[in-house]
């Protein structure tokens, strides 16, 4: 499955905290993340794929079986909530 670009795109303004140079990674302002822990770090603008920010929660009594070279997920992570059980990946 490939979530890519279902959700859109957002551009936003992110920061730079290990810098600007062409292969530093930027960083979204999530959760004021910017704000709050690289204050002094270059503001820049971000452009990410939206499907990437709200997981595919996973809650008990789960199975996530993968068929052959098909059992992929991309654009999205997992996240078993706090508590769930029989949890099966």
């Amino acid at each position: 499955f490939d979530f890519t670009g279902t959700e859109g795109t957002e551009t936003t303004t992110g920061c730079a905290p290990w810098g600007t140079a062409s292969q530093c990674q930027v960083a979204i302002n999530l959760h004021s993340w910017c704000d709050n822990y690289q204050a002094s770090a270059p503001k820049v603008s971000v452009t990410y794929d939206k499907a990437g920010i709200l997981p595919i929660t996973v809650n008990s009594n789960k199975s996530i079986v993968g068929q052959g070279t098909k059992g992929v997920i991309k654009g999205k992570g997992l996240r078993v909530v706090s508590g769930a059980k029989n949890v099966i990946i």
